[in-house]
């Protein structure tokens, strides 16, 4: 089939056009991927750093000091079987601390 006088299918009946647009949706994959895993990872140094330097990576320092609302994360905590989960979550939302020690916190309480 040729229009505007030029081929548009190869031999395997895949057109040049086809083989563009794949390539170029694969790249702005790839290229978001990237850029998610270094956001991500960022995040994850930032949470680290402060952990690090508010409460010098010592959870029983940060059982101690912490200023999230404990009572209320022992309610969340007891309140059902997902509770440890719920107040995990509740005090990564105040405290940008590490997902490990945020866990221990929560179990400590």
């Amino acid at each position: 089939m040729k229009v505007w006088g030029a081929k548009m299918c190869d031999s395997s009946g895949i057109g040049l056009v086809t083989w563009v647009l794949l390539a170029v949706s694969w790249s702005v994959a790839l290229v978001s991927l990237v850029l998610g895993v270094s956001a991500s990872t960022k995040r994850r140094a930032l949470r680290t750093a402060y952990f690090q330097s508010r409460y010098g990576s010592s959870v029983e320092r940060m059982l101690a000091e912490c200023p999230a609302d404990q009572e209320r994360l022992r309610l969340l905590r007891d309140g059902d079987r997902s509770g440890p989960v719920k107040a995990t979550r509740e005090l990564l939302r105040s405290e940008p601390v590490p997902l490990q020690p945020a866990a221990e916190f929560i179990k400590r309480l």
